[in-house]
């Protein structure tokens, strides 16, 4: 369980990190907090694995915070601005997230946090399946499953071998999302499981019966990922 601290004088940045967290299992907020000092003191008397730190704050900044609580915990960055990002690096901090924080960004910054907690020499388990966004939940989605994804006008569908899902999120979200040894991008309206490659044409291939168009700026990766690895 990685305990997490939140502090942002946002009051909705809280809720958006909080939500975010409580949608991985092995997360939990002690705290989630607009006060510097309030954090500065929870983290000098309770353990705890995670702090997202907002930068930019009326009372102290992220970076007089980051001085007063020392190395205490893993430190995730949380800001609207750009340029503090090389101040928190020079803190050691394990990622910097500029707001608003999507979920997929959030989770890239979470497979960091747990790569650092983890003991040296430990391997870390690769995740088999990811969380997509349908509707007003979170939907799991296991990469055994997943034959294709196809990009539409403001959302894209994830095809299975017996239901679609519809889902709120850009293609470029979605390979986020995604393990680029098993899924490679071949047009910039579809991502396939390369596993699932039935057949490949010159300008097409099949995947699970379905015809998909390969993109001449995408051939070139495309061949080389599935040929080579």
């Amino acid at each position: 369980m990685i305990i997490c601290v939140i502090l942002d004088d946002e009051p909705l940045a809280l809720d958006l990190l909080s939500d975010h967290i409580r949608q991985v299992p092995d997360m939990k907020v002690v705290l989630a907090t607009t006060d510097p000092l309030a954090a500065i003191a929870f983290l000098r008397e309770q353990p705890a694995d995670l702090l997202f730190l907002d930068m930019k704050m009326p009372k102290l900044s992220g970076l007089e915070v980051l001085q007063l609580v020392g190395e205490c915990c893993q430190v995730v960055v949380t800001s609207a601005y750009s340029e503090y990002a090389i101040h928190g690096f020079e803190h050691h901090v394990t990622d910097y997230l500029l707001k608003p924080v999507t979920f997929a960004r959030f989770l890239t910054a979470i497979s960091r946090v747990k790569e650092r907690l983890q003991p040296k020499g430990a391997v870390m388990p690769v995740a088999d399946f990811a969380y997509f966004k349908v509707g007003q939940l979170m939907q799991r989605v296991n990469f055994a499953e997943l034959l294709h994804i196809e990009g539409l006008k403001d959302h894209v569908l994830l095809h299975l071998p017996t239901r679609k899902i519809k889902v709120l999120q850009t293609m470029k979200g979605a390979e986020e999302l995604l393990p680029p040894v098993q899924f490679v991008r071949v047009h910039r309206s579809y991502i396939v499981a390369v596993a699932r490659i039935e057949q490949i044409h010159r300008q097409h291939i099949v995947v699970s019966g379905t015809f998909i168009p390969v993109g001449q700026s995408y051939r070139e990766s495309f061949l080389k990922q599935v040929f080579n690895g």
